[in-house]
């Protein structure tokens, strides 16, 4: 499959949402797909995905930006892992975030995506003692 196939179908699955058009959302994916967001929620199968996104555009939700930082392929596990830089507007409020994704997949589709997110903003540490939140 190769890195270049692989970050074309994450980019290609980051434009739909981008666009806000659920065409290009699940073109990409595989009819199994399991997309699991940093905040939780787990969606099992295109159908999912698509109430999903319905919901979305209910609460006049919109990406304003996401970013791929960074993208590391290895063909052994056919896995993507790439961090990248978020933010969206759901129901008037902003989130930002960055964060990573691990992306898997089978025949030419992402079959399996799972976000994580920072906890806090990167922050240069002042050499004192480390808090925890």
């Amino acid at each position: 499959m190769g890195k270049n196939i692989a970050l074309n179908l994450l980019e290609t699955y980051i434009a739909g949402w981008k666009q806000n058009d659920i065409n290009a959302i699940i073109e990409p994916l595989h009819n199994e797909v399991i997309v699991i967001e940093s905040h939780g929620p787990k969606y099992i199968g295109v159908s999912s995905i698509e109430l999903w996104f319905k919901m979305w555009k209910k609460a006049d939700s919109y990406v304003k930006k996401w970013d791929i930082l960074s993208s590391r392929y290895c063909e052994d596990s056919r896995s993507l892992f790439c961090e990248w830089d978020f933010e969206c507007v759901s129901l008037n409020k902003v989130y930002a975030m960055l964060g990573i994704s691990v992306v898997q997949f089978r025949e030419n589709k992402i079959s399996f995506l799972h976000e994580y997110k920072m906890s806090t903003a990167p922050y240069i540490w002042d050499g004192l003692q480390l808090t925890s939140n």
